[in-house]
């Protein structure tokens, strides 16, 4: 499930929040591990535990690193210069073929990964800089709303 708002160059999101169920016994630790050892992007805090929802889990914030070899797509809205988040297309988040960029080449990026019972559910708040404090303000309201299915 995504959602997303704002506009890029390309008329498309500019930020977003994906909420991703994690591959099958992934605890939020790994998770978080296997964002942090992404390439694509540079960690601007340790990995830490956090609570969200009643849900206990692991967070990372980072910044995208800038991928001067990633072609643009306007088609698909994709600016020059943005990254692969080569986790999340290569380890079983999505199915084969489907691959998730940044939403810009400039993102700040949270992964929270959340313990949510047989499952680990992952979300990714993605936007510029200038906007990620108010976006990310918006996105963790919405994380923070989440209740257990009966």
């Amino acid at each position: 499930m995504a959602f997303a708002q704002g506009q890029n160059a390309a008329a498309d999101p500019s930020r977003w929040l994906y909420l991703i169920r994690a591959p099958a016994d992934l605890s939020p630790e790994d998770a978080i591990a296997d964002m942090a050892a992404m390439s694509a992007i540079t960690a601007t805090a340790e990995p830490e535990a956090t609570e969200v929802a009643d849900f206990a889990g692991s967070q990372l914030e980072a910044t995208a690193n800038d991928d001067p070899d990633h072609p643009e797509v306007p088609a698909n809205g994709i600016e020059a210069g943005s990254i692969r988040l080569e986790a999340l297309n290569d380890t079983g988040y999505f199915p084969e073929g489907f691959f998730v960029t940044s939403a810009t080449r400039e993102s700040t990026l949270r992964f929270v990964a959340l313990d949510v019972g047989d499952r680990t559910m992952l979300a990714l708040i993605d936007a510029p800089p200038g906007e990620f404090p108010a976006f990310s303000e918006g996105a963790m309201t919405i994380i923070d709303s989440l209740t257990p299915a009966p």
